[in-house]
């Protein structure tokens, strides 16, 4: 059974996130052993590293009940997957998801980075491409 959850679009909040901080929301949503995986995939610098951490710190803990988190998580997965489809290198898997009735958003089914994860577990390179085209938009 798939539990889904929405909002009305309108009220979830919308901000511009540097490439640090999607980066620090991905990690947060793979876990310690996909994100592992990613980072041996990205040949990532000392400051980089850095930013990464300090941008996880400032970002505090994830707060399902938070909707500036939880907006943010989701703005990061739909880039993740915007991006993965529009190279064809993750595609989410279709049967998992209810469409939200007209005017709102999904913001959770099940887990909503389980396909990311998976896709992060299978195939690092491909999950890393999405952090390195995050950090060029800091430069």
């Amino acid at each position: 059974m798939v539990t889904s959850y929405f909002t009305k679009q309108s009220e979830m909040p919308r901000e511009k996130l540097t490439g640090m901080q999607k980066i620090a929301i991905l990690l947060g949503e793979l876990g310690e052993n996909a994100s592992e995986d990613v980072l041996n995939s990205i040949k990532l610098t000392d400051k980089q590293l850095k930013g990464i951490r300090n941008a996880m710190k400032r970002l505090g803990m994830y707060d399902p009940e938070d909707s500036v988190k939880v907006a943010r998580e989701v703005q990061v997965l739909e880039d993740v997957y915007h991006y993965g489809e529009m190279r064809g290198i993750l595609v989410p898997n279709p049967s998992r998801y209810v469409i939200p009735p007209v005017g709102y958003v999904k913001v959770a089914v099940n887990s909503p980075g389980n396909d990311i994860r998976q896709s992060a577990q299978n195939d690092p390179d491909a999950i890393a491409k999405v952090l390195s085209s995050w950090l060029s938009e800091d430069k």
